[in-house]
Parts: C-alpha cells; structure tokens; sequence
C-alpha cells in the first residue's frame, strides 16, 4: 500500500460488511497482508474490525498521521529470534502494530509448547533484544499472500489486539 492510501486515522467503511470506524492500528506481517484494525461505530453486535485495507471506502480523514511511517526496528526484528527484556519471553518476530499515536509494538510468537500450541504477545520496541540475527524469513516460503487470518467474527481475538494482550 503507498503512502498516499495510509489509512491509520480514516473513518473507513468495510465494502463486504458495511461496517464502519476508525482505523486505530497499522498491523504488518512479515509473512502476509497488511491489515487495519479499529472500533466499529455502526454496529451493537461487533465490537472491533481487522482487515486488508483492499476492503475499505475512506469515508472521512479523523487525524492526519505522519507518512511515511518510518520503519524504526522493523528490519532489526522481523524473521529474528527476540527476547523480552523484562518477562525473559522469547519469540521470532513476525509481525509489527503501528498505533495513531505512535505506538510501536512487535508480535512475537513462541516455539511450539508441549501441548501442541504456541503463545504470542504485541511487546514495545524498548523491550526487546535480538537473540539470534539468523533470519526465518527465507523458511518460509508460499506462492500465496496471506497472512495472520482474522475477521470482525472473532471478537475474543480482536479484542486482544485492540488491547495489547495478543
């Protein structure tokens, strides 16, 4: 997406779903699309919108916001192995959100536990470090885009975007 469709701070209207709000989060992906999330204000029944900015009609400029957004640690952390200076998590980082107001948190995501499953946590740039400068990104390898696949739906999952807790 160039610069001149950012949509961090738009009021958007989804084109499949009518749903409308603000876009509050940038979240790029290392493997994937780049998606828009925010709260919907057209709606009682959903909460929250994560989607590909392909889907959406800018209906109106809410706050102008700095573009080009820089890419600050992007290129240090993306396809690295990190740690959490304070909780000791470590993760490779696949993904980055991007707040209005300068928000900029990386996703990481753990090995697979014993129980088949991996933990994922959004944490601020000032707390991570790289632990292996060796790069996944070459790993993984698809003749498709994709990306981390979420929808209006999953409302538990959103809200843990929205807030942090993802």
């Amino acid at each position: 997406m160039s610069d001149e469709q950012e949509l961090l701070g738009k009021k958007v209207k989804n084109k499949l779903t009518g749903l409308e709000g603000v876009c509050e989060h940038k979240l790029v992906w290392l493997f994937g699309c780049t998606q828009y999330a925010g709260n919907v204000t057209n709606s009682d029944k959903h909460k929250y919108f994560m989607e590909e900015a392909q889907l959406f009609d800018v209906l109106e400029t809410i706050i102008e916001v700095e573009t080009p957004i820089p890419l600050r640690k992007q290129e240090e952390f993306f396809g690295k192995k990190c740690r959490d200076k304070v909780s000791g998590f470590e993760g490779i980082c696949i993904g980055r959100r991007i707040g209005i107001y300068a928000v900029d948190q990386y996703y990481l995501e753990s090995e697979v536990n014993d129980k088949g499953e991996t933990v994922t946590m959004f944490l601020d740039e000032g707390r991570l470090v790289v632990i292996n400068e060796e790069s996944i990104e070459q790993e993984v390898v698809s003749d498709r885009p994709g990306g981390v696949t979420t929808t209006y739906r999953n409302e538990a999952l959103l809200e843990k975007v929205m807030n942090g807790s993802y």
